[in-house]
């Protein structure tokens, strides 16, 4: 007889996440946006993604200027809204 445990849908996908070599789960933080690696073209969306090149270049500016915590998360809506 085997053991099988039941798993609920978001533990099936973490453990999936985990074992493909996810590093986290859940949001990213404003002052780890400019360590990403941009895509290779913008979207140009009205809302840009996080991985978006003007995005982490705007970012990029911002920690360069010396703007920490709740300027980085303002400058990120910012970023973000253009």
């Amino acid at each position: 007889m085997t053991h099988t445990t039941q798993y609920s849908w978001p533990e099936v996908h973490r453990i999936v996440l985990l074992e493909r070599g996810a590093k986290y789960m859940g949001k990213v933080k404003a002052k780890d946006i400019s360590g990403l690696k941009p895509k290779k073209k913008c979207c140009r969306k009205k809302t840009r993604c996080l991985k978006c090149p003007v995005v982490i270049m705007r970012m990029k500016k911002l920690e360069d200027q010396g703007a920490t915590g709740k300027d980085l998360k303002k400058g990120l809506k910012k970023a973000r809204a253009a």
